[in-house]
């Protein structure tokens, strides 16, 4: 049984690639390992498999489905609620050996909204999985971080790690999810979402698509109200925590003393879908929906931009006109184009539609154009 405390925060709260290997005889890969830290005499890798690009190759319509992606963060509470949520999902068999796990929800495999479900450990037990490191079933490659030039100091394991979550990966993670009991209480969280909170958000996107914070807590209920208003106090003194986090809300599940069981997660499983559900309508509202492929892309490009250079912002749009850049006269060109207008006395309805249509397709990577239909691009509103 839960006692739910809500309250909405809002709005408030490439370097070449090393050691890569293309393999082209591939098994189907099974592993589900997102990232890992590879620390080899002075130098730091993050180590890939192109897992979100393994993810949307199994998907029946990858272009045309748009993920929402839920991290977990802990450890026993955390796989008990992952076993019992995903029951048929490998994410709960897998140990982190890396800085995250992820993979795709079963169940929702066919929907045009899949939910791609996150794993990570609080006390970052990171590293390349033995099992997984020497596998023939998927690219594996090995990006340098640059600490020396573009971080203030050399950090620590734990500190890398908490940057890699920071700034890389909570730019494509909707929710996250920290179960207390797995980081040393409320105190724990507190101290894990204001380090977060101090690496700042390196996303260009809008702060309204910023990850919903949901804790989950295990306390008497006597004290669950006091603790929680002291919780977000703290939270929220932290000066970068609402530019960082759209939302953090908090549930209790109530201590038992015997083992849990599918049902006592029940209330959290559907407060997880509340919060998808919101996120994605965020992302709708604010465009910045993604396709599966298009996720991936996006992923990768950060994570190749991340290793050159930890500390700058991540632009989702440079990003998508790499290789595709705009023409240096294309300016030159809708000026030319207005001025003859003007001369001819055109009315606006003929011009202004013209012109928006040619940014519009302009925008879009070549190949791109075909997959929407002419009635999509002009049409009228009333």
């Amino acid at each position: 049984m839960y006692e739910y405390f809500y309250k909405n925060g809002g709005s408030k709260p490439s370097s070449s690639l090393v050691n890569e290997k293309r393999l082209s005889d591939m098994a189907p890969c099974t592993h589900v390992q997102w990232l890992g830290l590879v620390q080899d005499q002075g130098t730091v890798s993050i180590h890939h498999a192109g897992r979100l690009q393994n993810i949307a190759n199994t998907l029946p319509r990858p272009s045309k489905q748009y993920p929402s992606t839920l991290m977990f963060v802990g450890k026993a509470s955390k796989s008990a609620a992952l076993r019992a949520i995903y029951c048929k999902s490998r994410i709960s068999n897998y140990r982190n050996h890396g800085i995250a796990n992820i993979c795709l929800d079963p169940k929702t495999a066919d929907d045009a909204y899949p939910v791609l479900i996150a794993n990570a450990s609080p006390d970052g037990t990171a590293g390349t999985n033995p099992s997984s490191a020497g596998e023939k079933c998927h690219e594996t490659t090995f990006h340098p971080l640059d600490c020396s030039s573009n971080l203030d100091v050399i950090p620590q394991r734990q500190d890398l790690i908490d940057t890699i979550q920071a700034r890389l990966l909570a730019m494509f993670v909707d929710v996250v999810c920290i179960f207390a009991d797995d980081c040393g209480g409320l105190p724990g969280v507190v101290a894990k979402l204001t380090t977060w909170a101090k690496h700042n958000s390196a996303s260009s996107l809008p702060s309204t698509v910023r990850p919903r914070v949901l804790v989950v807590t295990s306390m008497p209920g006597e004290i669950f109200d006091s603790e929680v208003l002291r919780f977000r106090s703290q939270l929220f003194s932290t000066a970068t925590f609402s530019s960082c986090f759209f939302s953090l809300n908090v549930i209790n599940r109530l201590p038992k003393p015997r083992t849990a069981s599918k049902s006592d997660f029940t209330t959290l499983e559907w407060l997880l879908a509340q919060e998808t559900i919101a996120a994605r309508q965020t992302r709708l509202d604010s465009h910045t929906l993604f396709s599966s492929i298009h996720l991936a892309t996006f992923f990768e490009k950060a994570l190749v931009r991340f290793a050159k250079m930890p500390k700058t912002t991540f632009n989702f749009i440079r990003a998508s006109r790499e290789g595709n850049m705009v023409n240096s006269e294309f300016q030159d060109h809708i000026s030319i184009f207005l001025s003859l207008s003007l001369e001819n006395k055109l009315p606006n309805n003929i011009p202004v539609p013209f012109i928006a249509s040619a940014i519009m397709f302009n925008s879009f990577p070549p190949g791109m154009h075909c997959k929407y239909h002419i009635t999509q691009c002009f049409c009228s509103h009333s």
